[in-house]
């Protein structure tokens, strides 16, 4: 079954796009990230760990927050400002599935660093909007050799040349169809 993406009108303005698509580039990462919900039964600890597409943006709080609140709004999310381990303050914003895959859709052509990493994402999840955590993760380690995060697979996916891209892209295809479904 496809799933029909949510629309986002402020950006189907194109310079909303593109200048999302540029903070995105430059400060951010589209990819994939574990989500943890916890729930304690009988004094016992159990963590439920699945796999969203996601789109994350955070910089320094003191540079970037007006920046990153404008993001946030054009994707129609809540900004939260959250502090380091190191004391660094950083805001930040994390987009469920729905819009993820819009702002995917409607920033790719303006994306430059990230614009194989989209593909990816979009072959992946075309016929779903949850792939549960351990086919995922199994999923990206037939493709990459092991389990990476999204930043490390970007940086593979960017040393391949085009004729590389397009037959690893056959095979992102050939899994989702035969694992994946």
């Amino acid at each position: 079954m496809h799933v029909q993406r949510m629309t986002i009108p402020e950006l189907e303005k194109p310079e909303n796009a593109r200048w999302l698509a540029l903070l995105i580039d430059t400060e951010g990462a589209i990819g994939w990230k574990r989500k943890r919900e916890r729930h304690i039964i009988r004094g016992r600890t159990y963590i439920y760990v699945y796999v969203v597409p996601y789109i994350s943006v955070s910089m320094k709080e003191i540079e970037s927050k007006r920046t990153v609140d404008t993001a946030a709004y054009l994707i129609g999310v809540s900004p939260a400002t959250y502090e380091t381990k190191a004391g660094e303050k950083i805001r930040t914003f994390t987009v469920d599935y729905g819009r993820a895959m819009a702002t995917i859709h409607y920033v790719k052509p303006y994306l430059d660093k990230f614009k194989r990493m989209t593909i990816l994402i979009q072959t992946l999840f075309k016929y779903h909007t949850f792939i549960p955590y351990e086919r995922f993760k199994h999923a990206i380690t037939m493709l990459f050799g092991k389990y990476l995060i999204a930043k490390q697979a970007n940086q593979i996916l960017l040393q391949m040349i085009e004729e590389e891209f397009k037959a690893f892209i056959r095979k992102v295809e050939r899994i989702t169809l035969e694992y994946l479904l």
